[in-house]
């Protein structure tokens, strides 16, 4: 078989004799270009030459100035209207040293567990458990369309400092409709399905729903956001909700 041809660049000798190059000698040389045409790097500094940037140094990214843009879009796509307050409210809870606005499910439901037995807990951390929140009940006071009755469904959940995800405490599709027919009725609670954990604001999101013939139809019975402080006291607490069609309590 006849042998592969390589490229040759003469080059000029002493004497005046002419000598082949190989192959890998030209891409030597050609590297060597390369470097003498580079600036050094006491010169580059002061030179146009443009090198790329070091990348930034970590930081919490719920220090970060794009989050807090993000937080605020969030929280303005979470803000309705009410005509009862006759105000806009934001709907939502967030916290930003929590749930990371760029990825966080404001529906998922929370699956962490944290119950241990009672007699397991020193008598120095007992006390918590005497101030730990708890729901009692949720009362439909008035209705703005009256009681024929009237089929409600939806959420009422809360959030705490654990995970920040659902705690349902209310759960209703529109499939699933619970009936209101006198004032003072209350929903039927079928949460929550674990206990509260500590949080420097507890919140408590309502959004309930009034089912009309057709879906269309459908109108918002209440939609708040309500804020409650922690530590708490030992009393209990009544809040009266006033949203849009009804007042709750």
């Amino acid at each position: 078989m006849p042998e592969e041809e390589h490229p040759v660049v003469a080059s000029h000798a002493p004497g005046g004799a002419t000598l082949p190059r190989t192959a890998m000698e030209n891409d030597a040389a050609e590297e060597m270009q390369r470097q003498i045409k580079r600036p050094p790097e006491d010169d580059a500094k002061g030179s146009d030459a443009k090198r790329p940037k070091p990348p930034p140094s970590p930081t919490k990214w719920w220090e970060d100035k794009a989050t807090t843009l993000l937080i605020g879009v969030r929280q303005e796509q979470a803000t309705l209207y009410d005509p009862k307050r006759r105000s806009f409210h934001c709907c939502r809870g967030f916290e930003r040293d929590v749930c990371e606005p760029a990825v966080f499910d404001h529906e998922e439901e929370s699956t962490a567990r944290i119950a241990r037995p009672l007699d397991t807990i020193p008598d120095s951390k007992l006390d918590r458990l005497r101030l730990a929140l708890n729901v009692i009940h949720v009362k439909v006071l008035a209705s703005d369309v009256g009681f024929r009755p009237v089929r409600v469904y939806g959420t009422v959940l809360m959030r705490d400092g654990l995970d920040f995800k659902c705690i349902y405490l209310f759960q209703r599709d529109r499939d699933n409709c619970q009936v209101i027919s006198s004032p003072g009725e209350m929903l039927a609670l079928t949460g929550p399905n674990r206990g509260p954990f500590e949080a420097t604001t507890f919140y408590f999101e309502i959004n309930l729903k009034i089912r009309g013939e057709e879906q269309i139809m459908d109108r918002i019975f209440c939609r708040s956001l309500i804020g409650q402080d922690y530590p708490l006291d030992q009393w209990t607490k009544k809040k009266e909700i006033s949203s849009w069609l009804s007042i709750l309590w």
